[in-house]
């Protein structure tokens, strides 16, 4: 897993050659801080869906996220904002919120049911990728040689830890029946 999470993290370095970078402190906090919150999304997620449906969860974490994002925006704000705006806010809220944020949250977490939490991270990396295609697609993003190569990394990664838990799975299987 070591040597997928290495390939993985080189993978998305050289999807990020395709323009300038410009490094703030703010910015690699922000990404720590996020990547510190989808892992324990992930863990604790996987703890909950041992007790309750993927929708029950997600339902939960937003209402929290939400409940938490009051103490950075003002409702009486948003309200104006609803009542100025509303054909683009039902708009928004039905393509941002439900589309794009929840149905992905909730087939992550009903995914962490038949996976460990290690591989669903990894698997994770695609977004990346996604968002790279997409941006190219898009918004005509530019595509050069090493975002080509951070995607076949990332991809190759990923089928590398794939084979490696069907090995594994394979050798216990084995061990089990020569214990028989």
């Amino acid at each position: 897993r070591i040597v997928a999470l290495l390939g993985t993290m080189c993978g998305c370095c050289l999807l990020m050659l395709t323009q300038p970078l410009s490094v703030s402190l703010l910015g690699v906090l922000y990404g720590l801080l996020s990547g510190v919150s989808q892992a324990l999304y992930s863990v604790f997620g996987k703890k909950l869906t041992s007790r309750n449906a993927a929708e029950t969860n997600t339902f939960y974490t937003f209402l929290f996220a939400t409940l938490c994002s009051l103490i950075f925006i003002s409702p009486i704000e948003i309200g104006t904002f609803v009542k100025d705006n509303l054909s683009l806010s039902i708009t928004a809220f039905s393509f941002l919120v439900v589309l794009m944020t929840v149905v992905p949250y909730t087939l992550y977490i009903a995914g962490l049911k038949n996976t460990s939490v290690g591989v669903a991270g990894i698997i994770c990396i695609l977004e990346p990728i996604f968002a790279s295609v997409l941006g190219f697609i898009v918004f005509s993003d530019p595509v050069n040689i090493w975002s080509i190569l951070g995607i076949v990394i990332v991809i190759a990664s990923l089928v590398f830890i794939e084979l490696e838990e069907k090995i594994l799975r394979k050798f216990e299987g084995v061990k089990n029946n020569a214990r028989l």
